[in-house]
């Protein structure tokens, strides 16, 4: 018996500890041992029902309340939790009953009485709930939550204001406070506010994933899909049950036409509680998941709005080949226009008797992922039966501009009628309102003073009437679905934050053929979307070439690489000449230039599959899977363009690259001197002498390196003078002038050699360098003289690029020039200022820089985002400093929440950089001049590295041979920033161990 005793407290303790981990699957699992064994542990119940609220089985976590009731073992708090999750599955009357109960004991409970009064609103008893909002005022007159449920109540947009301000003052270190006005701003689509709320939160493991995704959020929201993906992928990592972060997600891979992955994660709305109507099938029924029903009778119900019901209609008409029985409950607001369409045989309401012989419940939604469809066909034709409504009208408009509040901005994002003014009258045309929702007294004056006839008619005669019209224009709402549904010509003016069923093409959605888009630029610019349409309107007729000078259009586009026209131009004579392959491929190369990589794929994938011999098309192909980090099929394809033809020395140039790039460069060296040998272009020679330093190769290396000054690319900070140059004879007595040339990181990493220079021979060296080094440069004793790009270069002997020193100076091993840092010093007053600056912080500082200079051809895999640097701030006792400059606004905005001291906009120039880094105790960077600077000082940096490899910081080394404080971090796989930074934060933690100790 005890030691069933001591079983069950050690299962207790280790659901404890699941929860507060964050496992809630582990923790139930534990839990049912506890309740298997014995019936009546409250405490059991009590966490299995926090488990179900955190993972939202909100049916699940009532249960396990009532049985702590029906075991006479309830706390207030048990029934207070209760009301929640009755509230939470939409059972407003049960939650209500148990609020006022539960005030009855606690009347003074201003949490309790708050949330009885969002009872009160969900069931819109207005009258009741400000009476309780009174009644707290009256006692509370400052109670900042009253307040403000008081002007929502009132629709007191400043009131609301005022009262947030207040539960912001009242409460500054409440968590769940900041949270919350975070998700208010988010609602009214206030990033910024929303950010900072978020950003003042305490660090609550349970809540971390909101970070991410907030900002996936408004990365999708602004169309920046890859940011998004990223974030909304992290956020899932830290809560992988939130429904909230798979639908965003979901709804981001259906705009982006990734339907397969789209449909699995958009199935997570059913997570989401269902009205108690709709609940009481789920329970009564089971939930259809595709097995055979021929013969069965399978209820389908409407979840959404109308136009979302439209957009679904289609994979309803679909279950005609399982032979079942179908019925179709819709709401009843809907049930008149789908009737009407006779789209399926029964259709019921919530007002009428449903069927008793029902075997199987689904989602109207549900239905293309349970069915596995693409987008399929929708033309559903109505009765014909108002066309004599509009005789003798030749051009006849339907025009709608009250938006959907269920679209992302629709409450904040409105059109006013004023805007839509020039668009009805610079066209020679006949516009009827077709707005169903209720137009104010301004809109019905509007439309009188403008001739534009409202519809009065019902439902039902709703979809004839748009089909007797020639053109629908209207903004994102049912009317835009309905009118698409029937093939009816529709422009749609698209809000901003548009809806993931416009997709990610510019005009165009693959849900309806008939619908053609104008996109807003900018939150509340109507006008350019109405100036768009009205210009659309007047040049509605577009004449199309003949196949063959559309061949040749196409193709000087891309010739003359102007692709986003030839990628328009391609795509409209694909849909003329859907055969010819001509204009898929130039749409492959259009859209590749475009970094419109889905698109690129198929068009280029398709012509492969025909003509597996096209080396333009393989060679491309490795090219998108390289850039996409899918190595496997980029070699695959690189490699293929080799094998068909051996003797293409850029084929063999592109298959090196990638060879070299990933931890092969003895297999690149091979292939770039076959390149070589057939073709000694500077670029391939450039290649070779990367792949030879990448293997360490020096010797032969730093000879091939000087193709750089050969390459188009190649830059100097000053003008090249016309003095000999420096070929490495003796300078015992001479001047030479070195030049600044390429990234400031290349410069700071080669002024190591100046030393070297000034050691072997008696000579005068002059610096030419960019107004960003020359501080720096100073600190050297070895330089006599340093001019800018803007001063006259003093008369000397020799001259040469300053990364062509190695060559000179016969430095052919790291041991040669390992460990000589550091060469860079601080100027004194200026650390001395910095000094000053961090003299009141105790925390262990790391400066860090998540991006380099935007010109560098590597950005997009050097480049770290900012987010991942800021989750270093959960270490205990770190404090981090932004060296980063040239910030754009987004970054500056994250740091300002994120309570991170942005150091870069302080520096005029790297000297006033170097100076903050000899204050700092860490350096974490990515691959940039900072890194180099930082470790040329001696400063302790750690470097994070993309997967592909740099010739400076090659594989096999963990440090750098460059620099000894420098280490490195490197990606586990392509783009896989996640495992560098494990490592980062593993030893950052071991750091604060040991100094613990």
């Amino acid at each position: 018996m005890a030691k069933i005793k001591f079983a069950l407290r050690d299962s207790m303790i280790e659901a404890q500890k699941a929860y507060q981990n964050g496992n809630y699957i582990d923790a139930l699992q534990s839990l049912e041992k506890i309740i298997k064994e014995t019936s009546n542990s409250g405490e059991a119940y009590r966490l299995q029902a926090a488990c179900y609220m955190q993972l939202n089985e909100f049916d699940n976590a009532k249960k396990s309340l009532q049985k702590i009731i029906s075991l006479n073992q309830a706390t207030g708090e048990d029934y207070q939790n209760l009301a929640r999750t009755f509230t939470l599955l939409q059972q407003f009357p049960d939650a209500e009953k148990i609020y006022l109960e539960c005030i009855k004991q606690s009347p003074q409970d201003i949490e309790l009485n708050l949330e009885l009064i969002d009872v009160f609103l969900k069931q819109n008893k207005r009258n009741h709930a400000n009476a309780y909002i009174k009644a707290i005022l009256s006692i509370f007159p400052e109670q900042a939550d009253a307040l403000y449920k008081q002007a929502m109540l009132e629709n007191n947009e400043l009131q609301a204001n005022d009262a947030i301000t207040k539960m912001a003052t009242q409460k500054p270190f409440d968590s769940n406070l900041k949270l919350f006005l975070a998700k208010h701003y988010l609602e009214q689509a206030n990033f910024k506010k929303s950010l900072y709320y978020l950003a003042q939160a305490t660090s609550n493991q349970q809540d971390a994933w909101f970070l991410p995704y907030l900002v996936g959020l408004r990365y999708y929201t602004t169309e920046r899909y890859k940011s998004a993906l990223k974030f909304f992928e992290n956020a899932i990592n830290l809560a992988p049950e939130r429904p909230d972060t798979h639908l965003a997600l979901g709804m981001l891979y259906l705009t982006e036409g990734n339907l397969e992955a789209g449909w699995r994660e958009f199935e997570w709305r059913l997570k989401f509680p269902q009205s108690e109507y709709i609940a009481a099938f789920l329970k009564k029924y089971p939930y259809w998941n595709g097995q055979d029903i021929q013969g069965k009778h399978l209820l389908v119900y409407a979840e959404a709005n109308m136009g979302l019901t439209f957009l679904f209609l289609r994979y309803l008409l679909e279950l005609t080949d399982t032979k079942s029985k179908i019925t179709f409950l819709v709401p009843s607001a809907q049930s008149e226009i789908i009737s009407g369409l006779n789209v399926i045989d029964n259709i019921v309401t919530e007002n009428n008797v449903i069927p008793t012989d029902i075997d199987y419940i689904v989602s109207l939604q549900s239905l293309p992922f349970i069915k596995q469809r693409d987008y399929g066909a929708s033309v559903l034709l109505p009765n014909k039966n108002t066309a004599s409504l509009f005789s003798n009208v030749i051009t006849k408009i339907g025009l709608s501009w009250k938006a959907s509040e269920a679209t992302p901005y629709g409450k904040i994002n409105p059109i006013h009628v004023e805007t839509l003014t020039p668009l009805i009258t610079s066209v020679n045309a006949k516009f009827y309102c077709l707005c169903t929702n209720q137009l104010n007294e301004h809109e019905i004056e509007w439309c009188k003073q403008n001739n534009i006839e409202l519809f009065h008619g019902s439902n039902e005669l709703f979809v004839s009437y748009i089909d007797a019209l020639d053109l629908i224009i209207t903004t994102d709402n049912d009317l835009a679905h309905i009118a698409a549904s029937i093939d009816k010509p529709t422009w749609v003016m698209v809000p901003y934050a548009k809806s993931w069923y416009f997709g990610t093409t510019p005009s165009s959605t693959p849900w309806y053929s008939a619908m053609h888009l104008f996109h807003q630029p900018r939150i509340k610019e109507w006008s350019v979307v109405v100036d768009q349409i009205t210009s659309a309107l007047i040049n509605q007729s577009l004449s199309v070439n003949p196949e063959n000078d559309l061949i040749k259009e196409v193709t000087a586009l891309a010739q003359n690489q102007q692709y986003q026209l030839c990628f328009d131009l391609a795509k409209k004579a694909l849909a003329h000449y859907p055969t010819q392959l001509s204009f898929k491929f130039f749409l492959g190369i259009a859209a590749s230039q475009l970094e419109q990589d889905k698109l690129a794929f198929s068009s280029l994938l398709d012509i492969y599959q025909f003509d597996k011999t096209n080396i333009d098309v393989t060679s491309l192909l490795g090219s998108l899977f390289y850039r996409n980090h899918d190595i496997d099929k980029a070699l695959f394809y690189l490699k293929k363009t080799v094998e068909l033809t051996p003797e293409n020395p850029e084929a063999l140039k592109q298959l090196a690259i990638a060879q070299c790039e990933l931890h092969a460069p003895e297999e690149a060296i091979k292939l770039f001197r076959k390149a070589v040998s057939l073709d000694a272009k500077d670029e391939y020679n450039f290649g070779l002498a990367l792949a030879l330093l990448t293997a360490g190769k020096f010797q032969e290396g730093w000879q091939q390196y000087e193709y750089r000054l050969k390459m188009p690319t190649h830059v100097y900070t000053v003008l090249k003078p016309n003095t000999p140059f420096w070929d490495g004879c003796n300078l015992d007595g001479k001047s030479i002038f070195i030049m600044q040339e390429q990234g400031l990181g290349d410069n700071i990493q080669f002024l190591r050699f100046i030393k070297l220079l000034k050691a072997s021979y008696d000579c005068k060296i002059i610096l030419g360098c960019s107004a960003n080094l020359r501080r720096i440069a100073m600190q050297l004793p070895e330089i006599d003289q340093i001019i800018s790009e803007t001063e006259i270069i003093p008369e000397h002997d020799y001259h040469l690029p300053l990364l062509s020193l190695a060559l000179r100076l016969k430095i052919n091993s790291p041991k040669q020039f390992m460990g000589k840092e550091p060469y860079i010093k601080a100027q004194t007053e200026l650390a001395n200022y910095w000094q000053n600056y961090f003299a009141l912080s105790n925390d262990f500082k790391i400066g860090f820089c998540w991006a380099g200079s935007k010109s560098h051809f590597n950005n997009a895999r050097r480049n770290c985002d900012l987010l991942t640097f800021i989750k270093l701030l959960s270490n205990e006792d770190t404090k981090l400093y932004s060296l980063q400059k040239d910030l754009t606004a987004d970054d500056k905005e994250l740091l300002t929440l994120s309570g991170i001291d942005d150091l870069g906009e302080m520096f005029d120039d790297l000297a006033d950089t170097a100076a903050a880094i000899s204050q700092l105790d860490l350096i974490i960077s990515i691959d940039s001049a900072i890194a180099h600077l930082a470790s040329a000082m001696g400063k302790e940096t750690w470097l994070v590295l993309p997967y592909y490899v740099e010739w400076r910081h090659p594989r096999q080394y963990e440090y750098s041979p460059w620099y000894k404080s420098m280490k490195y971090y490197r990606q586990e796989k392509p783009g896989d920033w996640d495992s560098a930074f494990k490592k980062v934060n593993s030893d950052l933690y071991d750091r604060q161990m040991k100094k613990g100790r």
